[in-house]
């Protein structure tokens, strides 16, 4: 029903390679299983506080491999702005965030802004009473994955085949991240 696939890295030893999510996401579309259930311009990226970290790392790096980011209660330098081309972000954020500054989103949105224009295709939500615990509360955004929907990397051929597969990316898979 619905031939996407949301990229959401966990975070292991505190370190980030956006490389690894790339290849991982590459590996995926390779994967004869699956070339017809995964749209490849329906690849969506998120991620959870130092998740989010890493979503912002990973677009800036990689901008033209996602279809849109969705970095939540994460950061990045505001100077990064022209990294992200017009790659489509959402970003989540608690207004009272002790972990993680929501300025730091604030701030990294208003740069984007700057370049392009108030478009649909950038986004800020602040959660006016809450902390830094605001995956669950993300993640069951009514619109969210709606969004998402409405951006799709131009010039990828897919045809749907109907099957369902699930891919798990943590051990026992044979290249664990």
């Amino acid at each position: 029903e619905f031939p996407f696939l949301v990229v959401c890295p966990k975070l292991n030893d505190r370190v980030w390679e956006p490389e690894r999510i790339v290849a991982l996401v590459d590996e995926i579309l390779a994967d004869d299983r699956l070339r017809t259930v995964v749209d490849p311009g329906r690849i969506y990226l998120t991620g959870f506080s130092l998740g989010g970290y890493g979503t912002w790392e990973t677009a800036s790096l990689y901008p033209a491999r996602f279809a849109a980011v969705v970095p939540v209660a994460g950061a990045c330098d505001p100077d990064w702005a022209d990294h992200y081309g017009t790659l489509p972000i959402w970003a989540f954020h608690g207004a009272r965030d002790r972990v993680v500054r929501p300025t730091d989103s604030v701030e990294t949105i208003d740069a984007i802004r700057k370049q392009r224009g108030e478009t649909d295709a950038v986004r800020l939500t602040l959660y006016p009473d809450a902390e830094h615990g605001i995956a669950e509360t993300v993640y069951q955004e009514a619109d969210l994955y709606r969004w998402m929907l409405r951006h799709r990397i131009c010039g990828m051929r897919y045809t749907a085949k109907g099957h369902k597969v699930t891919v798990f990316a943590n051990p026992p898979h044979p290249n664990p991240l």
